[in-house]
């Protein structure tokens, strides 16, 4: 039995020493992430994190920094509209941080914000405004937006990172935290060889898999500037929605009713929250049974939500022609600066109201 227990013991010694040297290997050659200045999941895949859930998830961290903040929170067009570069001139007394993840319903921002609150000081909570950016795009039901054969029912994206590395475990009631986050920067340092293996048989791989994939090389914005839409893209763009709301003829109550929880999270906690009903283009707008619905819903909301301590709402819906759309949802690049420009404002204005100033 000693016998045993010894081979036993130094079985796991040398486990342990072989995950050391490759630990120490993986962080001479593929360093660890340090994060300067506001956050962007818009870097995400030029990072050792590679993807937008897995940057927020693993790289919140860097938020547990007391300073007076703005945080973005929505889908890919909260992403795409408001760069950062461009954004943080506009507002230099907020440090901006853009944590959109693209294919997020409200849900989704709930749990986000849920995520950054866990690093965050109480001070930092009353020091934090929240952007919430929404159209009717992000009010698909959990039903059909998370309940799909890729993944465990009801696992949002972010779900996923949080049980792929172990950091949560699943149970009935929902995700059981196993590392507590106040060590998220220890773990980080154990699980970086898979990451750094990831993202080195990624990058080694990346022509491979391009030409077997046939995948497309991401576009400029020179190129993304000079797109025209033709009546077949908006049909397409119009069948994909219908679509995802599984051709319901309306939007929901739910995630209306998940929104009002994630204000109410946020202003309980001492921050402010602006929420931005972001342009879309007037085809869409029109010709979309779902937006007509959407913004019948809104309508109710916001006389309900209006004039509470710490909320505003700023309504960009119909700001842009259709000339300055990609695609039905995210602008060119040329028109992004105007995005931010019209956010700042409200920013600014809301500040002073608080008696601060961006």
């Amino acid at each position: 039995m000693k016998l045993i227990l010894r081979q036993m013991a130094w079985l796991l010694a040398s486990i342990a020493f072989l995950y050391v040297v490759i630990l120490g290997v993986t962080l001479i050659i593929v360093p660890m992430h340090n994060q300067e200045g506001g956050l962007e999941t818009r870097r995400a895949s030029r990072t050792l994190y590679m993807t937008e859930p897995k940057y927020l998830f693993l790289n919140r961290g860097a938020l547990k920094v007391d300073a007076d903040r703005l945080i973005l929170l929505g889908a890919s067009n909260t992403n795409a509209g408001f760069r950062l570069e461009e954004l943080q001139p506009m507002i230099p007394k907020l440090q901006a941080s853009n944590l959109s993840v693209g294919g997020a319903n409200i849900t989704e921002m709930r749990q986000a914000y849920a995520l950054i609150r866990a690093v965050q000081s109480k001070d930092a909570l009353k020091r934090t405004t929240y952007v919430i950016g929404i159209w009717y795009g992000v009010f698909v039901p959990d039903a059909l937006k998370w309940h799909t054969p890729d993944r465990h029912a009801g696992d949002t994206d972010l779900d996923i990172e949080r049980y792929r590395y172990g950091f949560y475990r699943r149970s009935a009631g929902g995700p059981v935290e196993v590392l507590p986050t106040k060590d998220l920067e220890l773990g980080l340092v154990l699980i970086h060889p898979y990451l750094a293996i990831d993202k080195l048989a990624r990058d080694l791989t990346n022509d491979l898999r391009a030409s077997f994939l046939k995948m497309k090389p991401e576009r400029t914005d020179e190129e993304r500037n000079a797109i025209v839409l033709k009546p077949e893209d908006k049909a397409r763009y119009l069948a994909f929605w219908k679509d995802q709301f599984g051709d319901l003829p309306a939007v929901p109550q739910e995630q209306f009713d998940v929104l009002t929880a994630l204000v109410d999270d946020i202003i309980d906690g001492g921050g402010r929250v602006i929420v931005a009903d972001l342009p879309i283009p007037s085809w869409l707008a029109q010709e979309s049974p779902l937006n007509r619905s959407y913004n019948a819903l809104k309508a109710d909301w916001l006389a309900k939500i209006s004039g509470r301590k710490g909320f505003a709402f700023v309504e960009m819906q119909d700001a842009f022609p259709d000339d300055e759309f990609v695609d039905e949802v995210h602008p060119k690049p040329r028109v992004t600066p105007q995005w931010s420009k019209i956010l700042a404002s409200t920013i600014t204005d809301e500040m002073a109201k608080a008696g601060g100033n961006p």
